[in-house]
C-alpha cells in the first residue's frame, strides 16, 4: 500500500495503526467494536462491557472466530451505547443502542437478525443530516432555510463565531474530545 501511494512504510504503518477499525494483523471473522467513549459511558456501556467480558472474555480477546474490543466514538451518540460489527465477507452492521445479548447474538449467528441494520454512512435519522435528500436543488435548499446559519456567521464575523463555539463548550469528535473553540482560536 505504501508503494502504491508513494509513502514511506513508516508513514503508512503509522496511519494504519492509529485507527481502531484498521487491522494490521489477521482478525477473527467477526469483530464487534463497542463504543466506550463518554456518551456511551453515560448510556451505561460499562454494564454491557462487563457482560461481554463475562461471556466472551476481555476486550481484544476472541473465541471461535469472534472478538469484541472497546472502541472510541462510533458516531451514534444520540442513540445510546453503540457497537459496530465487522463481518468478514458479509455486511458490516451498526447497533445502537447495543445490548450485550444482541452483540453476542450477532457475533455467534450465521446472519445478523432482529433490529440490526446495515451500516448507513449518512445516518439520515440524525439531527445533523436530517435534511439530506429533501432538497433537489440549491434553490430549493435556500427556500427551505438552507445557508441561514452561514449567512449569520458571515454577518457576525470570524472572531464572534469562534467566541460562540468557545462559549458553547462543543468538543471535537475526532476521538480526543478536545474543545473545538480552543482549537479554532489557535
Amino acid at each position: 500500500m505504501a508503494d502504491r501511494l508513494g509513502l514511506g512504510p513508516a508513514e503508512a504503518f503509522g496511519v494504519a495503526t492509529f485507527y481502531d477499525l484498521i487491522a494490521t494483523e489477521p482478525q477473527p471473522r467477526r469483530v464487534a467494536h463497542v463504543c466506550d467513549d463518554i456518551a456511551c459511558k453515560a448510556a451505561g456501556v460499562d454494564a454491557i462491557i462487563a457482560e461481554l467480558e463475562s461471556k466472551i472474555g476481555k476486550g481484544g480477546s476472541g473465541v471461535d472466530g469472534v472478538m469484541w474490543r472497546p472502541s472510541p466514538c462510533l458516531g451514534q451518540c444520540d442513540k445510546g451505547s453503540a457497537a459496530f460489527v465487522q463481518i468478514a465477507g458479509g455486511t458490516d452492521v451498526i447497533i445502537a443502542p447495543a445490548p450485550a445479548e444482541q452483540i453476542i447474538e450477532i457475533l455467534s449467528a450465521d446472519e445478523p437478525t432482529d433490529d440490526v441494520r446495515p451500516l448507513d454512512p449518512l445516518q439520515t435519522g440524525t439531527t445533523l443530516l436530517a435534511r439530506v435528500g429533501i432538497h433537489p436543488s440549491i434553490d430549493a435548499y435556500r427556500a427551505g432555510g438552507g445557508f441561514m446559519a452561514l449567512a449569520h456567521a458571515i454577518e457576525i464575523g470570524p472572531e464572534a463565531v469562534v467566541d460562540e463555539v468557545v462559549a458553547s463548550g462543543i468538543k471535537g469528535r475526532g476521538g480526543a474530545a478536545f474543545p473545538a473553540g480552543i482549537k479554532w482560536r489557535a
